[in-house]
């Protein structure tokens, strides 16, 4: 796979640019020799067999300098010459084909020409897009128009992934492309043209390396730039690439990480973050408002509810708290029914609190919750047809990364019961507005505000023979079963899309009541809702499962789309998206 640092000088050849009497090979070698870091060999004239037997000698003359060659479009060159990856365009073979016949290993640049366009390269996983052109250039003259400065800046903070700028690059361009945020710039004329090669390549990269010294994306995210402009998963993206994941740890992408143990089982970590007034709203401010037993159980039951998601069993937890002087003015009583509402859901589920950290808060009670668990010792053959555990520890922690086309769809347990507590709290449905609370709300509240994490659900699931993926369900299906599609399409190189029955989804007599009472479409809160802590889940159609669950669709190989994930939703002409935190 590619470290960003390879786009830096991202060298393409272009055969008609080269001055007379100068070959192919002596201007790459030049290149690389002063500074080049990847080179795409982009040939419009040459048949195929004269451009395997070129790509061979290229390939060769980089090999000692340890610099990618790229195949521009052929993907059946980059194969026969066993290239590092190829690049193509918006008109070339699809992202997912390429990926399919290439492998997960090699590289796979996409060009993009317009916003929408960067914004779709999102749901695929190719490994850098090229924002193409940036400036007019002559040796682009079939794309829309150029991106300029303010639009390149823009495509790079939208983007999910390492970008390169294209169209118009030379000395006098490099850095300012860089400033805007690029990770590199592909050059053609500039260097191919040049009288010298080699140190039009070493000016060229020491303004980017300039440039790049006082731009970093890392630096820009740690000293707290603001997270306006791009969601949260952006977000997440960025701190993940910042922060590679070492060999034989699993990081940030699951519902936990993993770290694997000397005795062969795996130790499962998770933080969660609830701040008042995004995650809860406290009962002296509502007389809906969660109670401070309530807000402990919460607390401690939604990161339980990641090592369920993981089929793991929850060990033990540190706590970390930031009181405002409203709280604290309380006493004892409030702060000690938080902690027994902690300590009755940790009690239920043999969890120990090791630790943490207390502090004062301005305005906004703000808890911050990390657990530990770890896998149970089920011998790695146990896991379906598709190994979802790290290799080489033998355990067996269910990873989103699972799910193969033919798989069911499946979740533990009813839907919508904790979004519709959560509507009826913002409402205002009972109390507030001078209603009495009937049982199916009061009912529904509970679920939103004392939720069960499916530990013994995921254990038994990670012991099952067929299962394929899974995490618990806190966002709502329309986003979680998405995030398992891309993570397993990304592992599998596979386009997956998943085919949804809504009349299949369970839900509750209670919540059935309350939406035909308030005129609500119990869907909705069934697909978009979240906060159920309901597992979710694929397996194979012959997998042995012995627990109560609910298959509700199937995950099948996408042909209707060039691109990203996708879920229909059949019996509904809706599209429905889940919680986002941005």
């Amino acid at each position: 796979m590619m470290n960003s640092e390879c786009l830096r000088l991202y060298l393409v050849t272009d055969r008609d640019l080269l001055p007379s009497g100068r070959s192919m090979e002596e201007m790459v070698e030049q290149a690389v020799k002063g500074g080049v870091t990847m080179v795409q060999l982009r040939e419009k004239h040459l048949d195929t067999k004269e451009f395997i037997e070129y790509g061979n000698r290229l390939k060769n003359l980089l090999k000692p300098y340890g610099v990618p060659l790229i195949v521009n479009d052929r993907v059946d060159v980059a194969l026969a010459i066993d290239a590092d990856g190829v690049h193509i365009g918006q008109s070339d073979m699809p992202y997912h084909i390429a990926r399919k016949i290439l492998g997960p290993n090699k590289i796979i640049g996409l060009s993009v020409e317009n916003m929408e366009q960067v914004a779709a390269a999102n749901e695929l996983d190719v490994d850098y897009i090229g924002i193409s052109p940036v400036f007019s250039t002559p040796t682009k003259t079939d794309t829309s128009s150029p991106f300029g400065l303010d639009g390149l800046r823009t495509a790079v903070e939208v983007s999910l992934h390492p970008t390169v700028g294209i169209g118009g690059m030379n000395i006098k361009t490099a850095r300012s492309v860089i400033e805007q945020g690029a990770d590199g710039i592909a050059v053609v004329s500039a260097i191919v043209a040049a009288e010298s090669p080699c140190d039009a390549s070493a000016e060229i990269l020491k303004e980017v390396n300039s440039a790049a010294d006082k731009s970093s994306h890392v630096t820009n995210i740690l000293q707290g730039e603001s997270t306006e402009n791009f969601g949260e998963f952006s977000l997440i993206n960025k701190i993940k690439n910042a922060f590679p994941t070492p060999q034989g740890m699993l990081g940030i992408g699951d519902d936990c990480a993993i770290i694997p143990q000397v005795s062969g089982k795996q130790t499962l970590v998770s933080c969660d973050l609830l701040v008042e007034g995004v995650h809860f709203i406290l009962d002296d401010d509502s007389p809906l408002g969660i109670t401070p037993f309530q807000l402990g159980w919460k607390s401690a039951a939604v990161n339980i509810s990641d090592i369920a998601g993981m089929g793991g069993k929850p060990v033990a937890t540190f706590l970390s708290i930031a009181v405002p002087s409203r709280i604290h003015k309380k006493g004892n009583k409030w702060m000690d029914e938080f902690l027994r509402g902690y300590r009755d859901i940790s009690d239920k589920y043999g969890v120990a609190l090791l630790g943490g950290d207390t502090t004062s808060s301005p305005d906004k009670f703000c808890i911050n919750v990390t657990i530990l668990g770890e896998t149970a010792s089920v011998s790695s053959d146990i896991v379906g047809a598709t190994y979802t555990h790290l290799p080489g520890f033998g355990s067996c922690a269910v990873l989103r990364s699972g799910a193969l086309p033919g798989d069911l769809v499946c979740v533990t347990g009813p839907l919508g019961n904790s979004a519709a507590g959560l509507k009826i709290l913002l409402e205002r449905r009972t109390a507030e507005s001078g209603c009495q609370s009937g049982e199916n709300e009061k009912y529904l509240l509970r679920k939103h505000y004392l939720p069960e994490p499916r530990i013994n659900e995921g254990l038994a699931l990670a012991s099952t023979k067929g299962i394929g993926a899974m995490m618990d369900i806190s966002d709502g299906i329309a986003s979680d079963l998405k995030h398992i599609l891309e993570e397993s399409s990304r592992k599998s190189g596979t386009n997956l899309k998943a085919v949804v029955d809504v009349e299949r989804i369970p839900v509750s007599s209670q919540m059935k009541s309350v939406c035909v009472e308030f005129g609500w479409d119990p869907v909705e809160l069934a697909v978009a809702g979240g906060e159920d802590y309901e597992l979710l889940f694929t397996c194979r159609p012959d997998a042995e499962i012995d627990l109560e669950h609910h298959v509700i669709g199937r995950v099948c190989e996408n042909e209707a789309t060039a691109s990203g994930v996708d879920i229909e939703w059949c019996g509904s002409n809706r599209d429905y998206s889940g919680f986002s935190h941005f």
